[in-house]
C-alpha cells in the first residue's frame, strides 16, 4: 500500500519539510500550493522553462511513485499544464539523478490526477519535477495544482520494553506481535490469539490448512495446523450473530474564525453581528447566546456554507438548535443541503421539509440516500419556525458505516 509522505504543507516550511522551486508567477502562487491538497490554490511558475517545483524531506525516502495534478484556476490551465518532464531526486540539492521522464502527456480537464509507477530503488531527500515543455502556451511557463509522491508504507515494529528477548517486538498492550522467523518454537514461545496481529521477519513456507470439521463455539472460517502430537495451534475467526451497528465518524471543523483553521473557509448570507459569525456554526461549542450563527434581524432564511478546499465524503449531516431560551422558533424549518466543488455551481444533495417543535440545544441527524463528495457544503434554508432571525447552533458533516 503507497502513502504520500508529504504533509499538508501551510507554508514553504511547515508543518515539516520544505517546498521549493526555480520561480513563482506572483505572491497567490507559492511553492508550498503545489502541496497542500487544496482545489483551489495552484502552483505557476514565472520564468521560461525550464523550471521546477519540489519538496526537501527531513530523511530519505525511496519513491516508488507519483502524480501530477493539472491547475483549476482560468481558461488558460490546460494550456500551461506541463506535457514533458523529468522527475529527478537529489540527496544535496546540487547534484541530481533522473527517475523518470515523460513526453507527449495530454490533458483533458482541469484537476485531472496523472499517477506514474516507478521502479525506484535509492533513496533521495530532494526532489523535483523538472518541466521541459508545456502545452503550446503562449508564454514559456508551467503550473499545476499538485505534485504527490509516494512510498511503501513502512513496517510498524516497535520493541517491547518488557520483553528480555531482543528479537520479540510487540505493542504494550500485545495487539501486535514480532516474531524473528516462522519456526513452530517461535510460535509456541510468543503465542498466538484471537485480536493479535503477527509479523515476520520472513514469509511463511508452510501451507494453511481449512478445517471443514465443525468447531465448538466458533463460526466462520476456522484454521488449524498441527505444530506436534501435543501441540496444536488453532487460529478462530469468531463471528457472534448480532446485527451491523453503525460507527459515525464527522469531520473535525473547531473553527476559530472565518478562515481558521486553514484551509477551511466558512460565510453565510448575512449575519446578526460580528458576534454570531458564520465560523460559529463550525466551532464545535454549542452552549452560550453566542455561539452561534444567526442571521440579520428581521430575517428568518439565508445560507451558510464551509470550504474543506479539499473534496470530502459524506452521506449524513445533523444541525443543532440553540439553547438560548428567548429565540425559540429560530430553527430552520425547511432547508435544502448543496455541495459543490468550485464555489458557482452547487448541485442539490437533499431536500427536507417541516422541521418543527425543536427542543433547546437538540441534535438532529440527517441521513442521505447516497455519498456526497464535494468540497462545499451549502445549508440554504428557506424557512424558520416562526421567529424574527435564523439560528443554527452547529452544523456538522461526517460519514456513516456499519460494522460487526
Amino acid at each position: 500500500m503507497k502513502k504520500n509522505p508529504i504533509p499538508i504543507m501551510t507554508s514553504n516550511t511547515q508543518p515539516s519539510g520544505e517546498a521549493f522551486g526555480s520561480s513563482t508567477w506572483t505572491s497567490t502562487s507559492e511553492y508550498f500550493y503545489a502541496f497542500n491538497d487544496s482545489l483551489n490554490q495552484n502552483f505557476t511558475s514565472n520564468s521560461s522553462l525550464p523550471q521546477y517545483i519540489g519538496y526537501k524531506f527531513t530523511k530519505s525516502y525511496k519513491v516508488v511513485g507519483y502524480s501530477v495534478t493539472s491547475r483549476n484556476l482560468n481558461n488558460d490551465d490546460l494550456a500551461i499544464a506541463p506535457t514533458e518532464w523529468e522527475l529527478q531526486g537529489s540527496n544535496d540539492n546540487s547534484v541530481w539523478e533522473t527517475i523518470d521522464k515523460r513526453i507527449g502527456v495530454v490533458w483533458t480537464s482541469k484537476l485531472e490526477e496523472k499517477y506514474y509507477g516507478l521502479k525506484n530503488q535509492q533513496f533521495f531527500t530532494y526532489y523535483r519535477l523538472l518541466v521541459t515543455k508545456n502545452n503550446d502556451f503562449a508564454t514559456s511557463i508551467f503550473g499545476i495544482n499538485q505534485l504527490k509522491l509516494f512510498r511503501e508504507r513502512e513496517k510498524l515494529i516497535i520493541h517491547n520494553p518488557n520483553s528480555t528477548n531482543t528479537k520479540h517486538y510487540s505493542l504494550s498492550d500485545n495487539t501486535l506481535i514480532h516474531l524473528p522467523d516462522n519456526t513452530t518454537e517461535s510460535i509456541i514461545e510468543h503465542g498466538i490469539e484471537q485480536g493479535r496481529y503477527i509479523q515476520l521477519d520472513v514469509p511463511f513456507t508452510k501451507h494453511k490448512y481449512f478445517n471443514e470439521n465443525p468447531v465448538a463455539n466458533a463460526s466462520g472460517k476456522v484454521f488449524t495446523q498441527d505444530i506436534g502430537v501435543i501441540n496444536t495451534l488453532s487460529i478462530k475467526e469468531l463471528v457472534e450473530n448480532k446485527d451491523f451497528e453503525p460507527l459515525y465518524t464527522w469531520y473535525d471543523t473547531r473553527m476559530t474564525s472565518n478562515t481558521a483553521p486553514s484551509p477551511l473557509v466558512s460565510s453565510a448570507s448575512s449575519e446578526y453581528n460580528a458576534n454570531y459569525a458564520p465560523f460559529k456554526a463550525f466551532n464545535a461549542i454549542i452552549s452560550g447566546e453566542t455561539n452561534s450563527w444567526v442571521t440579520s434581524s428581521g430575517v428568518n432564511n439565508g445560507w451558510i456554507q464551509i470550504n474543506f478546499n479539499k473534496q470530502i465524503k459524506v452521506n449524513m449531516f445533523s444541525i443543532t438548535s440553540g439553547d438560548y431560551s428567548s429565540s425559540v422558533g429560530s430553527e430552520p424549518k425547511d432547508f435544502i443541503l448543496y455541495g459543490s466543488n468550485n464555489g458557482t455551481d452547487f448541485d442539490e444533495i437533499i431536500t427536507i421539509n417541516n422541521q418543527t417543535n425543536w427542543k433547546l440545544g437538540e441534535v438532529r441527524t440527517y441521513l442521505l440516500n447516497q455519498s456526497a463528495n464535494y468540497s462545499i457544503f451549502k445549508l440554504q434554508v428557506g424557512s424558520n419556525n416562526g421567529f424574527t432571525y435564523l439560528r443554527i447552533a452547529e452544523l456538522k458533516l461526517g460519514y456513516k458505516r456499519e460494522v460487526n
